[in-house]
């Protein structure tokens, strides 16, 4: 059975962002969702890599704007522990 490309890259999307949500159920699902669409064992790697990578720099600029805004707001007093 020949899988239309549009499903196989649907679900290798669907594990891209089950990936980097870190939810185990939605990546078995998705991971056997798109070998069954014909995905190969290097095209799910690269996936899998490319969202932690995604993951780790989302979190590391989350970082930067969290010091930039109590550095900029440390001598004034205004640091509201909600907004950080």
């Amino acid at each position: 059975m020949k899988a239309s490309p549009s499903s196989k890259y649907c679900e290798l999307g669907g594990l891209a962002v089950a990936a980097n949500i870190k939810c185990p159920y939605c990546q078995l699902m998705h991971t056997a969702m798109a070998k069954f669409h014909g995905a190969i064992q290097e095209v799910l790697a690269e996936v899998y890599y490319l969202a932690i990578l995604t993951a780790l720099e989302c979190h590391a600029s989350r970082t930067a704007l969290r010091l930039r805004y109590m550095r900029n707001n440390a001598f004034t007093g205004k640091i509201n522990l909600v907004d950080i």
